[in-house]
């Protein structure tokens, strides 16, 4: 769905922002909240096709969202452990660190790249909003996001 609607051509005049990676939200929302739901296959075949279909160079975007996606199932605490603001933080360094590595690869390679001004927007658009999509993912999925030793979000420990 998500992909489905960055691809309507509801606007054709060039704008001066982009609009927020809303499927980098979702996954990364995912990962560190219910990271058995997100397995790094389906990761990686989503975020191709979105490389495919929004005609970026294919598997950049992809790798980068499979690691980010595994380190925070790793490497990230829980949700309830630490609160929705380091959750937030975290999360925020991490889609960070994504733009910066895909616009140096980018560079280093000579691929043409969008204007700094719009990949800002899309950065800071993309982590303003994740807050509000890891609650519409909660309230969404009816389960409650995952305590304190219980990685998987199941309910069960590891």
């Amino acid at each position: 769905m998500i992909l489905f609607t960055q691809l309507l051509p509801l606007d054709t005049a060039p704008r001066g922002w982009a609009a927020p990676d809303m499927l980098l939200c979702v996954t990364l929302a995912w990962s560190i909240r219910w990271p058995r739901y997100v397995p790094m296959l389906l990761v990686a075949g989503v975020a191709l096709i979105a490389d495919l279909l929004l005609q970026r160079p294919p598997g950049l975007m992809a790798l980068l969202v499979v690691i980010a996606s595994e380190y925070l199932k790793n490497h990230a605490t829980g949700p309830n452990q630490a609160g929705l603001t380091v959750e937030w933080i975290t999360v925020s360094l991490v889609m960070g660190a994504i733009f910066l590595a895909y616009r140096l690869v980018l560079g280093i390679l000579g691929i043409g790249q969008a204007q700094v001004s719009l990949m800002l927007t899309q950065i800071v658009g993309t982590m303003l909003v994740y807050p509000l999509v890891a609650v519409l993912s909660r309230l969404a999925l009816g389960a409650p996001a995952p305590i304190g030793g219980d990685p998987d979000g199941r309910g069960g420990r590891a």
